[in-house]
Order: C-alpha cells, then sequence, then structure tokens
C-alpha cells in the first residue's frame, strides 16, 4: 500500500538538536524519573506541556519572531533548530510557572488553550488557540485540513477511556516504511497529547486515511477510522479533543 502526501506541514516543524540526532517535535521522555521531583512530573505527564510548546517555537520560526523567552539556541540559529537542554530548560520553566503538571493526571484538555492564548496575548501575538466544540470525524478531519492549509499544525488529545475504564485498548501509532506501507510502532495509546502534523491517503480509496503526528520526538502515523472508533466507543468527544490554530482574531 503506497501513501501519498495531501497535506503535511513536517519539512518545517520544529527540529530539535542532540548532537547529530534531530528530533521530529519535542519528547517528554528526555527528562529521568530518577532525577528530581519536576523531572519525574514532566517525564510521566508533560506530553500536553510539549504540545504547547512546540506550537509556539512553531510559530514563532514561522513568523520569523525573536521572543527573548525563547531559547538563544532557537533565536540565533537560522533554521530555528532548539539544543535539546535549552528546550528542556523552556519545559521546566513553563511548568514550573504557568502549565501545571499533576501527579498521576499531567494535564487535562481545558489547559491548552488557557495556556497558549495567555501567552500568545503576553506577547501581542495575533494568534489564539480554539477547541473544535463539534467534534466528529467530518469536522475533524476539516479543522485539520484548514489548519495545514494555513501552515499550522493541531493539538490532539486522545482522551482516557471512560466507557470501559479498565479495558487497555486505545490507538496504534505506526511508522512508514521504505515501500510506502505502515507498520504498528506502539499499541493501545491513551491519554496522550499529540501534535498532527499531517493528513495522508492511499492510493487505495477504500483504504483509511491516516494522520502524520509528532509524538515521543518522532513522526508516527494514526489510521483515522481506528481514531473515530476509539473515540466514539472507549473515550469520549469531550475528552479526546482536538485544539487549532486561529489568527487575527
Amino acid at each position: 500500500m503506497i501513501i501519498s502526501i495531501n497535506r503535511s506541514i513536517a519539512p518545517h516543524y520544529v527540529r530539535i538538536r542532540q548532537d547529530n540526532h534531530i528530533s521530529f517535535g519535542g519528547n517528554q521522555g528526555w527528562f529521568s524519573e530518577t532525577g528530581d521531583r519536576r523531572a519525574a512530573l514532566l517525564k510521566r505527564g508533560g506530553c500536553g506541556l510539549v504540545a504547547c510548546v512546540d506550537l509556539i517555537l512553531y510559530y514563532a520560526a514561522k513568523n520569523d519572531l525573536q521572543w527573548t523567552d525563547l531559547p538563544d539556541s532557537f533565536r540565533q540559529d537560522p533554521e530555528h533548530t532548539v539544543s535539546r537542554e535549552d528546550y528542556k530548560a523552556l519545559l521546566r520553566k513553563l511548568s514550573l510557572f504557568r502549565y501545571p503538571i499533576l501527579p498521576f493526571f499531567g494535564s487535562f484538555n481545558w489547559q491548552v488553550p488557557l495556556f497558549l492564548n495567555s501567552y500568545f496575548r503576553h506577547h501581542h501575538a495575533g494568534a489564539r488557540v480554539r477547541l473544535l466544540l463539534k467534534n466528529n470525524r467530518k469536522q475533524r478531519k476539516a479543522v485539520i485540513e484548514q489548519s495545514l492549509e494555513k501552515g499550522y499544525p493541531c493539538i490532539l488529545l486522545l482522551g482516557p477511556h471512560i466507557f470501559h475504564p479498565k479495558k487497555e485498548s486505545g490507538v496504534t501509532f505506526y511508522v512508514q516504511l521504505a515501500d510506502g506501507s505502515m507498520a504498528p510502532a506502539a499499541t493501545d495509546v491513551s491519554g496522550h497529547f499529540v501534535t498532527v502534523t499531517g493528513l495522508y491517503f492511499p492510493d487505495d480509496a477504500s483504504a483509511p486515511m491516516y494522520l502524520e503526528i509528532s509524538s515521543w520526538g518522532s513522526r508516527y502515523y494514526i489510521d483515522s477510522e481506528a481514531l473515530d472508533t476509539y473515540i466514539r466507543r472507549s473515550s469520549s468527544p469531550l475528552f479526546s479533543s482536538l485544539f487549532y490554530l486561529t489568527e487575527n482574531e
């Protein structure tokens, strides 16, 4: 099965450098549970903050903004690549003062627009982040397409199990192989924030659309039909939320 690109901002997405390795967005796994208490909190529940910080960095890079609270390595690099240590320091600072992370819970969906809109207002930016209220399959696809057309990612929360709290099934993450086919990379993912960076369609019209995502510093893909099934049957549109960016409001 060959997957063809519909829309993707991947070539311009957040780049984080550690020696010779360049990640595809941030990763809360760079912190250690055996370190200090804040590092442990970030490792266990920092995915929401990672998604928010990635959106801030992407927005700043796309619009060539030199906000002084962003890392020096990010502002001074022509391609806006940030060092891993600077990225981790930014996560620490924001989790301490502006984006609390709770033990055992991580963060909640309402924190995303509250934090990001406060940040954008503080910097007098015209951007605002909105929650998709009519969160069904058709509207999710439409909003993601519109956002990607404007050159911006969306934040997606793969919500917790609501209807089957003891069930461990979740969403599968795939990687794309050299022949274009998809192979499972992580299974039963839930209670996790990711960033949607693209839409991919197979050549076979009867096959599902895939969402290209950034998670754990890597590029993965989610089967859109499986995502819809998970939201309807195991989670809820109220908790498996989609957030998108608007400008000049």
